[in-house]
């Protein structure tokens, strides 16, 4: 069994005290010359004060925090202790010596005062901690004064006017009567109950608080012990109990308000911590949270933060407490927003609406808060939807590509037909034997072969895409793509020049996927040469991969950028969307290949492209399977 710090101190003081009882106790006749019993009545006085003042610090606090507090414990515990100080003053100013109040002073009168003190906080004590510590609703504190007020005149009414009927409690060199022990001994239960509870407190909740209070109800069990062994009004066991009854009200305090005080002061670091990490969690959001108050008309930010603040170049305090107008800068935008605003502040309906601002499509979202009827504040959030925009319009433009691929498919048929003709025509004027004529026919045929192979890519555009792959000739699709895009090449002034290995195997690949990753790749490194230059591309191959290598001249790219290349909307064209490279890299991936680049910024780009061959594709297959 492992003690915490606070038990162990609890217990060594607990011990401490009741050492320090016994010693003192026995050792009364060596100690009784410390001091002179004459002086009694001011060592009395004085710790009476002390003990008076901390019952009222105790009552003051409770009545003070109890608005804050609403405990029912601390409420009847702040009474108890105005009640228990009214009783210990007339304890003091009726005990023997005193000036006379009333009536004479005397032992008697302040025996029966102090007793009775100390029954009712035992009793009181028991009651309270038995309570459920439930909200007290009723603010009932001028009652209980009115009550605690009446109890000690009822008491002090009962002493005063008969004293002479009262049983003594004590009698002069003859100690405490039956009386005396009686109520002594049950003080001493109520107090022992009264421990034994808080302990079964401590050991469910494991609250320090609950330590301190047992603590304090010892230290008044040992003053209880020590009011009642002593025989003569001026012995040092007297003086010892009321030092106990002082230390007592010390941990009363200390473990009924310091420790709530405590657990309050953890509560609120907690309650901080939780706003951090909200305060985080907001700002590591991708658009914005706000919240927004209407006050003399106008819309005032009370929260807004989130990752596209930043974006935006503002900070939290740039929009706390500042209108939204500040916010969209434009008169259009202000107006546009203050009108939704508007609608969902009187409709008290969800609104949400689209706006451009700072050359970002915004999606704004506004939801009234509304309380008894009425509503409050408004909950927005902003999320910067401008790659989605940007994303469907590529889709449009796939859409406009399939129906440009449909149309010049139809030319292309049409095209294709008189093409037959004139080839058939040709080829019988090509059977003549004027060498002449062969050489301008065999001219035209060329360039007419050269136009049937262009239809017949339109013709490729338009049918159906297969995911079945096929083995494949790279270098004759290579062929077929360069064939295609060689007027494009020469208009921007590039030359294209393709070396290959004569003989090389198959690709197992979806032909027209690796035309549209061909196209892609030779596309954009004749973009990236405006004025013209050598485009290279290789193909090579061993055991198990066939590389092809796009190498250009052109402007190049950053080598800090070089990792981007092949995310979406990645791309250094001011008219790109870098979805061409992203979905080739995606096919090459597929395909169960992969992609290098390196770059020189002012001296052109390489892109690598290694897929495997037809066995080593089954092979990568069959692993997978």
């Amino acid at each position: 069994m492992t003690f915490k710090f606070t038990e162990a101190k609890v217990i060594i003081i607990s011990f401490l005290a009741l050492f320090f009882l016994l010693f003192i106790h026995y050792g009364s006749e060596v100690f009784s010359h410390l001091y002179n019993p004459e002086n009694i009545t001011s060592i009395h006085t004085i710790l009476e004060l002390f003990s008076i003042c901390m019952a009222i610090a105790i009552f003051t606090y409770g009545y003070k925090t109890f608005p804050f507090t609403k405990s029912r414990q601390l409420f009847f515990l702040s009474f108890l202790f105005f009640t228990v100080a009214f009783l210990d003053l007339l304890h003091m100013i009726s005990f023997e010596d005193m000036p006379d109040f009333i009536t004479e002073s005397s032992m008697d009168k302040s025996v029966w005062f102090g007793t009775l003190a100390r029954l009712v906080q035992a009793i009181s004590l028991v009651w309270i901690l038995l309570l459920s510590d439930k909200k007290v609703i009723k603010d009932l504190r001028i009652y209980y004064f009115a009550s605690s007020i009446a109890i000690v005149s009822f008491i002090g009414f009962i002493i005063y006017r008969y004293e002479a009927y009262l049983p003594p409690l004590s009698i002069e060199n003859q100690g405490n009567t039956l009386l005396k022990d009686i109520i002594g001994y049950v003080i001493c239960a109520l107090l022992l109950v009264t421990i034994l509870i808080v302990i079964k407190r401590y050991i469910v909740e494991k609250k320090d608080a609950y330590l301190y209070i047992a603590l304090a109800l010892w230290s008044l069990l040992m003053a209880e012990v020590a009011f009642d062994v002593y025989s003569f009004v001026n012995d040092i066991d007297k003086i010892l109990a009321h030092i106990f009854k002082v230390m007592g009200f010390f941990y009363i305090i200390k473990g009924f308000y310091f420790s709530t005080i405590d657990e309050a002061k953890e509560a609120e670091a907690q309650v901080r911590a939780v706003k951090q990490e909200l305060h985080d969690v907001l700002r590591e959001q991708l658009g914005i949270i706000s919240t927004i108050v209407k006050q003399n008309g106008k819309f005032i930010h009370t929260l807004c933060d989130g990752e596209l603040l930043y974006k935006l170049g503002l900070t939290v305090e740039d929009t706390y407490n500042k209108s939204v107008d500040e916010f969209f800068v434009t008169p259009h935008n202000i107006k546009t927003v203050n009108t939704y605003l508007n609608r969902a502040w009187n409709s008290k309906e969800k609104i949400t609406f689209e706006i451009k601002h700072n050359n970002l499509d915004m999606l704004i979202s506004i939801k009234p808060i509304i309380v008894k009827g009425k509503v409050v504040k408004l909950v927005g959030s902003v999320t910067d939807v401008t790659k989605i925009k940007e994303m469907e319009e590529v889709i449009r433009d796939i859409d406009r590509f399939k129906l440009v691929a449909e149309l010049a498919a139809g030319v292309a048929h049409e095209i294709r037909n008189p093409l037959t003709t004139v080839k058939g025509f040709l080829h019988l004027l090509n059977e003549r034997n004027d060498e002449k004529d062969q050489t301008f026919v065999k001219v035209v045929l060329a360039e007419l072969d050269r136009i049937e192979s262009i239809t017949n890519e339109f013709m490729d555009l338009s049918r159906p895409k297969s995911s079945k792959f096929k083995d494949e000739d790279l270098v004759e699709i290579l062929k077929q793509v360069i064939l295609f895009l060689e007027p494009s090449a020469t208009k921007l002034s590039v030359t294209i020049h393709f070396n290959y290995i004569k003989g090389m195997k198959n690709v197992h690949c979806q032909k027209n996927q690796m035309k549209q990753v061909f196209i892609n790749f030779i596309k954009n490194a004749m973009e990236a040469m405006p004025k013209g230059g050598n485009l290279y591309i290789d193909a090579d191959q061993d055991l198990d991969h066939t590389r092809i290598r796009f190498t250009d001249e052109g402007v190049g790219i950053p080598e800090e950028l070089i990792d981007q290349v092949g995310n979406a909307f990645f791309t250094m064209k001011e008219t790109g969307n870098g979805l061409g490279v992203m979905m080739s890299k995606r096919i090459i991936e597929e395909h169960k290949g992969f992609m290098e680049i390196s770059s020189k910024e002012g001296e052109g780009t390489s892109i690598v492209l290694t897929l495997p061959t037809v066995n080593q594709f089954s092979i990568s297959l069959s692993k997978q399977t």
